[in-house]
């Protein structure tokens, strides 16, 4: 029993410890870059040992696929909190300008870089799929229509598809502001829910 007890322990010191380093990867990758952002400095960040890293993460290839994960739990729980009382659309809004704020120009730059350097790895790519059905699943039941429906689908794909190709393009203009940037992504996201509004009207009366 006091094994059992102890092994627990271990078990969630490790998770803890995983978590850190996945938090302190993303900390460093936003701060420095993808390519300067060394295991040694993201274990610093992170308040452990280098050795303590490889022991979870042999290398930062891995790293980068925990962070993709991180991302589809973190978009997971967000979407499906019963708590949650404000659209699919807006949550989503809401969750991006965070980011912006918290990052700030240079940051939300590192993290599309990142973002691209996931993809020609091949490890993201599983990630905006994953995300992008969470999303259709979002909307299939804020429709009250069947997911495999074309509707939540196209909605899906219009609003995650839109943010990643407004964010690329923002990270390569060279006077962006955090206020711009948000106002900007707001006019994208106000498109939408026209589009969104737009469509919830003819689904209404295709089912009456």
């Amino acid at each position: 029993m006091e094994t059992g007890r102890i092994l627990s322990r271990g078990n969630k010191r490790g998770q803890k410890t995983k978590k850190a380093l996945i938090l302190a990867a993303e900390k460093a990758m936003m701060r420095y870059g993808f390519k300067n952002a060394t295991l040694e400095l993201i274990a610093k960040e992170a308040g452990v040992h280098t050795q303590t890293l490889y022991r979870h993460f042999p290398n930062k290839n891995a790293l980068m696929e925990a962070i993709s994960e991180d991302e589809i739990s973190v978009v997971e729980r967000g979407l499906f909190d019963s708590t949650r009382d404000k659209s699919v659309i807006e949550w989503w809004y809401e969750v991006k300008v965070k980011n912006v704020n918290k990052l700030q120009v240079d940051g939300v730059r590192n993290w599309v870089a990142l973002m691209l350097e996931l993809e020609q790895s091949g490890q993201h790519t599983h990630g905006h799929y994953e995300i992008e059905d969470l999303l259709v699943e979002a909307f299939a039941e804020e429709m009250g229509v069947d997911k495999n429906s074309p509707e939540p689908q196209n909605m899906a794909t219009l609003l995650y598809w839109s943010t990643i190709r407004f964010f690329r393009k923002a990270s390569k203009k060279e006077r962006m502001t955090d206020k711009k940037l948000v106002k900007e992504f707001r006019q994208v996201i106000d498109g939408i829910e026209d589009i969104y509004g737009r469509l919830l009207v003819r689904t209404r009366v295709s089912r009456q």
